[in-house]
């Protein structure tokens, strides 16, 4: 929403206390407040079903732990179980990536790459390591797997795992130096390889080894000292890698003293850099597995490709690397997102000032660049979902249509666009003066979930709508905000619902308009739960001022 909205709170009919009456096992103390998760409880997240919809897990963690545990309940309700550490191993991972037919899914376990069949509840340890792996992704037709370790992409068959198949895709890394030799020493070696001819020789030997050598080493990708691979992806073909290059900024981190610490000393605890400081640079190189060139992806007009890059080896006749030009706009590219296919991808592009946004496809032959869709906004552009992370952006399965959040009218709204079309134009889906947030796709990819500010700027609701757009459908009716995880079928919701005066919890639901949600957790203390908290009155005036009216009479 790009109007800003002013809160101001009047004490209505105040007392002589100024509170509630509250029970004597509960004050109102500024020190019985500050409690916080002990006395509120920490809110439940990261709701996930199983693939044969029969399971919700979610993420819940208890005061005084130092970390959440795994939950899980039936479809049919009841009280919620705590996992143990080996049902957790074979739980479905908090955050990962579904195959087509949402059974297994793919991420990240304490720096191991993992499959999880969710049916089955078998695990796959695709790697087991001391490094660390990240950013997994499914390929060749969900067979196989890929992911980046040390600056390097890798790609390993899932049913393979066991016989070491692990192929490394790409070797990316500092320059090479070439040895130094005086001019003294220069003449000497040639001197040498004249006078006897076993120099001779074992130099036309060395030199038919380098070649072998190139012939059979990795694609080649040259990293400057501040440079690393934040991700990559295999195209849907094999033929190329996308590279996400950072290059660190010259930027300074915020130091914290620690002045209590197990060691007795005085510990720094490093925190974010300072707002308006310099941020990591983000550009996509694409690099041909096959001929081993590699190219910068460009936006033109706008920040074009720096140079094409060859690979210069010993007695390479091809030219050497251009100079970069300067970069007409600092811009951050995000994670390449591949069509389920493998045949295209697009990727979202941003301004490094935030003023700016493209959808862009790129052609992996050259590294040029078509805008898809292109948004301004002189204040500021909202990021859905995080930076790269693809939570307002995602592909239909036809591998044509892309769908994405944009605040193109000035409201956070669902739109849709031809990727393929000569001219492609976005289709605005959704309407209103009102915003659009946590999109999900339907498992038979029929239709959109999400969330919607329609009924009041202070609530959430859950509506349904087709991918092709018309009418929507409102599925829940409680006063408050429900955050939505349909299971694969399609007949049940696992919800995270709170209002004003009730905290998050998690709730089942199915997937029929105006259903009853049936409660799972309770997070508060029993403390907090006997004191009665008043419900704020929320007033939306024509200015778009939300004013709270609160009675804070005995």
């Amino acid at each position: 929403m790009k109007k800003l909205i002013l809160v101001t709170v009047f004490a209505v009919s105040m007392g002589p206390v100024g509170l509630t009456q509250a029970p004597a096992t509960f004050p109102l103390t500024v020190d019985s407040i500050m409690r916080g998760p002990d006395l509120v409880g920490y809110p439940p997240n990261n709701l996930r079903w199983s693939g044969d919809s029969k399971d919700l897990y979610f993420e819940w963690r208890m005061p005084g732990e130092d970390e959440p545990a795994t939950w899980v309940v039936g479809r049919d309700g009841g009280a919620p179980r705590r996992l143990t550490d080996a049902e957790r191993r074979l739980a479905p991972l908090a955050n990962g990536q579904w195959d087509a037919t949402r059974r297994r899914i793919l991420g990240v376990d304490r720096g191991d790459i993992v499959v999880i069949d969710s049916v089955a509840r078998q695990r796959i340890d695709v790697t087991r390591t001391t490094g660390a792996e990240t950013n997994p992704r499914w390929a060749k037709d969900e067979t196989h797997v890929t992911f980046v370790r040390d600056n390097n992409l890798f790609i390993v068959p899932v049913q393979g795992v066991a016989n070491g198949t692990v192929v490394q895709l790409t070797d990316a890394g500092p320059k090479k130096a070439e040895p130094k030799i005086t001019d003294s020493q220069k003449f000497l070696k040639e001197e040498e390889q004249k006078l006897i001819e076993w120099a001779e020789q074992e130099a036309a030997r060395r030199q038919r080894r380098e070649a072998l050598d190139r012939s059979l080493a990795l694609p080649r990708f040259e990293l400057s000292e501040r440079q690393s691979i934040a991700d990559a992806a295999l195209s849907g073909d094999g033929k190329f890698a996308f590279l996400i290059v950072s290059d660190k900024a010259q930027s300074r981190s915020t130091e914290i003293p620690r002045f209590v610490s197990e060691s007795a000393y005085i510990e720094e605890i490093p925190a974010r850099t300072r707002v308006g400081d310099a941020q990591d640079a983000r550009r996509l190189a694409v690099l041909n597995l096959e001929s081993g060139d590699a190219v910068w992806a460009g936006l033109e007009g706008v920040a074009d490709p720096i140079a094409i890059m060859k690979p210069v080896e010993s007695g390479d006749t091809r030219p050497p690397l251009t100079p970069e030009p300067a970069p007409k706009r600092q811009v951050r590219w995000g994670s390449p997102l591949l069509s389920p296919d493998g045949k295209q991808v697009i990727v979202s592009v941003r301004a490094t000032d935030n003023t700016d946004r493209w959808i862009v496809s790129v052609d992996p032959a050259t590294g040029t660049t078509r805008v898809l869709d292109h948004l301004h906004d002189d204040a500021w552009i909202r990021e859905v979902g995080g930076f790269g992370s693809g939570g307002g952006l995602g592909w239909l399965p036809d591998n044509r249509r892309v769908w994405f959040l944009s605040e193109a009218d000035g409201w956070m709204h669902l739109y849709s666009l031809d990727a393929t079309a000569s001219t492609p134009a976005r289709t605005q889906l959704t309407q209103g003066r009102f915003e659009i947030n946590n999109v999900e796709l339907s498992a038979d990819a029929t239709g959109f979930y999400f969330q919607s500010t329609e009924v009041h700027s202070g609530e959430r609701h859950v509506y349904s709508m087709s991918v092709d757009g018309g009418p929507r459908t409102r599925l829940t009716t409680a006063t408050g905000s429900h955050a939505q995880s349909i299971s694969p079928d399609n007949s049940m919701f696992g919800m995270v619902t709170s209002s004003s005066n009730r905290p998050p919890e998690v709730f089942l639901m199915p997937n029929t308009a105006g259903a009853a949600e049936r409660r799972v957790t309770t997070s508060p203390s029993a403390e907090w739960q006997s004191h009665r908290w008043v419900e704020p009155q929320l007033v939306l005036n024509d200015i778009n001022t939300i004013t709270y009216y609160m009675d804070f009479s005995a």
